[in-house]
């Protein structure tokens, strides 16, 4: 379990689990831009199943600020993703490497 706050850049989809049985709701999942895992996404003391907060960003390109712990990310913060930030650390690196 890692406590450092980390970002991790990907899309959030919405989406119905566990139809049928007392845990049924809609889980937030963030699908990662860097390796395409799957990740649960949760917020400290809210109950994940249909949390309206993730909501508006369904389907879009996020980047969560937050912390893995028992395989949910925990997310403190979700701000949509700047069209250009990927090709700005793209950049960067390469000048790192120049």
């Amino acid at each position: 379990m890692s406590t450092a706050m980390e970002r991790y850049q990907g899309v959030i989809l919405i989406r119905l689990q566990n139809a049928g049985s007392k845990s049924e709701g809609h889980y937030a999942f963030l699908v990662r831009d860097d390796d395409m895992s799957v990740v649960k996404l949760c917020r400290e003391g809210a109950v994940p199943t249909d949390d309206p907060y993730f909501v508006p960003f369904d389907r879009q390109e996020v980047v969560v600020t937050g912390t893995m712990s028992h395989g949910w990310l925990v997310a403190s913060a979700v701000e949509q993703a700047v069209a250009g930030d990927e090709a700005d650390s793209e950049t960067e690196e390469n000048n790192e490497q120049a």
